[in-house]
């Protein structure tokens, strides 16, 4: 069994939706009057199904056909109507045409993508398909942070019900820009590994990025409680409104 087949089997005792994200959310939702939403990079859809109980219209995008089944069949059980669909952030616009109040992208989805020009690709998919008025919200990992004390590992995340543990390093790539990220999944004495390359992408850069695509109103966070980016805040949380 390969990495992303098990890993989907647990991603919702890794990643289940935390309260403050949603208050987050929905404070920003609601005062920007958004009724529909697009969750890209959805993962196992917990967001996306959150939302759904809220009463918005969600579309839940994912590249893992295994993720956006498990969106469909949480959806289903739950009898909420969530559109999920495969799909690639680079070319959503080919296989998505009507547009939202609101999107996100969470979970430092954005960064998977290896390159700038990609990242603005992506952001410009992502301001076609937002209506004029509407908010983006964006999340990844704090690089300013992770490149200034040269950070090498995440905290690590454990379920002990579930007798899991999810192990994630960053070691900077010796022939790119770029970082290993080394992912361990402990499920009882059962172990997998995965290592993926991503985009060490600076506030600032991706601040530039945004303005290139379109988003000229960009405010950023440093965690969804709400406190002010700092180059030693744990994430970088971008609001942009178009």
């Amino acid at each position: 069994m390969d990495f992303y087949t098990k890993l989907s089997e647990y991603y919702d005792h890794i990643f289940p939706a935390a309260f403050t994200t949603l208050d987050f959310i929905k404070d920003l939702f609601r005062r920007h009057a958004v009724h529909s939403v697009l969750d890209l990079a959805c993962g196992s859809g917990n967001y996306s199904v959150e939302l759904a109980k809220w009463g918005l219209s969600v579309t839940a995008v994912d590249l893992d056909s295994q993720m956006v089944a498990r969106v469909q069949a949480k959806a289903q059980q739950k009898g909420l109507p969530v559109r999920a669909i495969r799909g690639n952030m680079l070319n959503i616009s080919k296989t998505i045409k009507e547009s939202f109040d609101g999107i996100i992208c969470l979970g430092n989805s954005l960064v998977h993508l290896t390159e700038h020009g990609q990242v603005a690709k992506a952001l410009k998919e992502m301001n076609n398909l937002l209506k004029p008025g509407g908010v983006l919200i964006l999340q990844i990992v704090n690089y300013d942070r992770i490149l200034k004390y040269n950070v090498q590992n995440l905290p690590i995340i454990r379920n002990d019900k579930m007798d899991l543990t999810f192990i994630r390093e960053y070691l900077k790539d010796t022939q790119t820009p770029l970082i290993n990220f080394i992912t361990t999944l402990k499920v009882g004495k059962d172990e997998f590994k995965d290592s993926i390359k991503l985009l060490p992408l600076r506030r600032e850069e991706l601040d530039g990025l945004l303005e290139e695509s379109g988003f000229k109103n960009n405010i950023y966070y440093g965690s969804f409680a709400g406190c002010a980016w700092k180059e030693d805040t744990m994430a970088t949380i971008s609001v942009s409104i178009k």
